[in-house]
């Protein structure tokens, strides 16, 4: 049985997303939960040798870019949050990951694990002993750092609990500026971000089939039919398109 994740967007992201078969990773330092990395070096800036390394040389010379999605289905929450008048596309997780497998970057996802600021504090140490440790043993290596800074963008502050969100994560170094999937190439792009200005983006490939449902907005202009229509029109086979099933007053 698949697992259906939900990515909410607007409309105009929705199109780029079916018309292009292609999923747009955000430079996470650009996102509107940004603020998720200020309580990862919170507590390494009190642990002085780990704050320098992981911030002066890894985040200074490494991005992370990230693609979301929610296990909520049809959230009144999410709709108003991140979809007002759009879509939610529904994704089946494991057809996604196989999509992924032949990216030249070291790809992790999960589901986000929501603490309070106490309980990501103790994540953290305990990370940080367990790496500590394995420093004393020569085992570790940049690495494994990296994979760590990818991990902790797998915990987020309790506030955002209500989005259930799931994330795929990649780190790169800032100077590389393509990474291929199988025989295709990515080039790093550019736009206009509200939250930080100029930011960057990868747009990485999927296959038609890891998209199985649609659900419109209750507040879209876009008709049940015309989606229906347009997924068809665009070679998707899905097991549904239909409209919202919340009212809104």
């Amino acid at each position: 049985m698949c697992e259906i994740m939900w990515h909410y967007c607007s409309l105009s992201s929705f199109l780029k997303i079916v018309t292009t078969n292609k999923i747009k990773f955000s430079n996470i330092l650009s996102t509107n939960d940004k603020s998720e990395l200020n309580y990862f070096l919170d507590e390494l800036s009190k642990k002085e040798n780990y704050y320098n390394y992981f911030n002066k040389v890894l985040l200074n010379t490494n991005n992370f870019y990230s693609f979301s999605l929610s296990m909520k289905k049809d959230d009144l929450y999410m709709w108003n949050t991140y979809a007002n008048e759009g879509v939610a596309i529904g994704f089946d997780i494991g057809i996604l990951k196989k999509d992924f497998e032949n990216l030249n970057v070291e790809l992790i996802s999960g589901k986000i694990e929501y603490k309070d600021l106490g309980s990501i504090n103790d994540y953290i140490g305990e990370e940080l002993k367990r790496i500590s440790d394995e420093n004393k043993n020569k085992k570790i290596k940049e690495t494994k750092h990296l994979n760590f800074l990818e991990k902790s963008y797998l915990v987020k502050n309790d506030a955002f609990s209500l989005e259930k969100e799931y994330r795929f994560i990649f780190g790169i170094n800032k100077d590389v500026n393509d990474i291929s999937l199988g025989k295709d190439y990515c080039k790093k792009e550019y736009d206009i971000n509200i939250y930080k200005g100029i930011s960057d983006f990868f747009l990485i490939p999927f296959s038609k089939t890891s998209i199985k449902k649609l659900i419109v907005s209750p507040k879209s202009k876009l008709s049940n039919e015309d989606a229906s229509r347009l997924m068809e029109n665009l070679g998707y086979n899905l097991d549904y398109v239909h409209n919202s099933t919340i009212s809104i007053r």
